[in-house]
């Protein structure tokens, strides 16, 4: 029990730059559950969120679809 006591607890800093490589993984991750899904739900849209200024210029976050892909491939 005396040495919880002893303990100190201190704040840990989160490192500012994180890595590179696994940003752009953990991106590419994202962007292909994205395709399953539209290849197995054709009624799923995937959805963005827009910042849009009301009247006074205070910018409120809006959660809009994204636009379909107009590109149709035949054959594969």
């Amino acid at each position: 029990m005396h040495l919880l006591k002893s303990l100190k607890l201190v704040h840990y800093e989160h490192p500012i730059h994180r890595n590179p490589h696994l940003h752009r993984r953990h991106k590419l991750v994202a962007k292909l559950a994205e395709q399953i899904q539209l290849a197995q739900d054709s009624a799923y849209k995937p959805t963005k969120i827009q910042y849009v200024a009301d009247g006074d210029g205070n910018l409120t976050p809006v959660q809009r679809s994204k636009r379909p892909s107009l590109v149709e491939y035949q054959n594969g």
